[in-house]
């Protein structure tokens, strides 16, 4: 058990699973939106400035932040960036009520620094992975897929007695309860060994060196690229599905317990997966997941019944949530140094396609739910194969 959960792998744990960051590893979240909510009064130019500066400011920053991660430490940045972020989303939660948010300059204020802390967002990943390889990012991920799939359960079970209503009752209070126990986990985080990236040279060195590992590595471009197909794939699966519900008249609460299921079965077949895979081969946790998961966007075409359609989408929501895993590993393994700030130019570029994403779509509109699955499983074509390819290009490298 401590062979396959050491220390530090049990922290990173505890911290993404408290923190609720999970799942945010290669792109900027856009909290401006959130802030949105409480924001009332504010011209229509305004809450442009608002939503867009909650993507667009770390953009400008985000190299910076893995900068400072690999010269000055991955846990000190780690730290900061939860102080930050936990300080910031707790002050929105006590702020929020009083309706001092509901002005222009304060909620500009919280979307700022909330922004400013996805700057160091590459730090917590450098730090996992120079510190226990790629089968402690494995296992760590492992763990947490089966952690989450237990907690919807959790969450499936209370709705289920009817008891749901607890929580939307306690919507301020228990924001601020996380908030806080964010904030905790940044004083814990400082707790943890240290380690950094190139020390002993100056900042522009450093900035340098993942510069030069993300163009001149030909692997890391490749996995942005088919980041492309990946989205626009996602995007078409979002679609057929509502198509599907409308042509079924499938109520909402069927919806919903389909759906909660799906996650459910993803994140505990998926993370024992994870644990139990003895040794990391790139074939397995990236090419022949993507082969299965368009093998059954395929078949979805041909589905008969809710039942069956389900079924290929949850098949396929797991093959993907394999791939992405073994995505995270193969990206920090093809980094030799610095790693934070590779990691950073890389989670710009995601971001950037993953905001491009919604711009691609359009003559996605309009279509059924068959043709949409056919659409998702080309796309899905297209990543594998450029993947393949950056996977061949990467036991090469690994060869010489």
């Amino acid at each position: 058990m401590t062979k396959r959960f050491p220390p530090n792998v049990i922290r990173y744990v505890i911290v993404f699973i408290i923190a609720g960051i999970w799942g945010k590893e290669l792109f900027i979240p856009n909290y401006g939106k959130q802030i949105l909510e409480y924001v009332q009064g504010c011209t229509s130019f305004q809450i442009d400035v608002i939503t867009y500066t909650g993507i667009v400011l770390p953009l400008f920053f985000v190299i910076l932040g893995g900068i400072l991660a690999d010269k000055y430490g991955r846990k000190l940045v780690w730290a900061i960036f939860l102080l930050l972020y936990g300080g910031c989303m707790f002050w929105l939660q006590i702020l929020a009520p009083s309706g001092i948010l509901t002005t222009f300059v304060p909620a500009l204020t919280v979307a700022v620094f909330i922004s400013l802390s996805f700057v160091f967002v590459s730090s917590p990943l450098a730090w996992l992975f120079d510190s226990e390889g790629n089968d402690g990012m494995k296992n760590a991920y492992g763990l947490l897929r089966i952690l989450m799939g237990i907690f919807t359960l959790v969450i499936l079970g209370i709705k289920f007695i009817g008891n749901a209503d607890i929580f939307s009752q306690m919507t301020t209070e228990i924001g601020a309860i996380s908030s806080l126990f964010v904030v905790i986990m940044g004083l814990w985080v400082l707790t943890f060994p240290e380690n950094y990236g190139t020390r002993s040279i100056s900042l522009p060195q450093i900035a340098q060196s993942g510069i030069s590992q993300f163009l001149l590595g030909k692997i890391l471009p490749l996995v942005v690229l088919q980041a492309v197909f990946i989205e626009i794939s996602a995007w078409a699966r979002v679609l057929s599905f509502f198509s599907f519900g409308e042509a079924f008249h499938l109520t909402p609460e069927r919806i919903n317990t389909f759906l909660s299921l799906e996650y459910v079965i993803a994140f505990l077949c998926t993370g024992i997966f994870l644990v139990f895979l003895r040794k990391i081969e790139y074939k397995k946790l990236i090419v022949y997941p993507l082969v299965c998961a368009v093998v059954f966007s395929v078949v979805m075409w041909f589905s008969p019944t809710p039942l069956v359609f389900f079924v290929l989408r949850g098949g396929i929501t797991t093959f993907l949530a394999v791939e992405w895993v073994g995505l995270l590993i193969f990206v920090n393994d093809s980094i030799t140094e610095n790693r934070a700030t590779t990691l950073s130019l890389f989670i710009l570029f995601m971001t950037v396609v993953k905001l491009a994403g919604s711009h691609l779509i359009e003559p996605l509109f309009g279509l059924g739910w068959e043709t949409l699955s056919l659409v998702s499983g080309g796309c899905l074509l297209g990543s594998l194969g450029i993947l393949f390819l950056a996977v061949r290009i990467y036991h090469q490298r690994d060869t010489q």
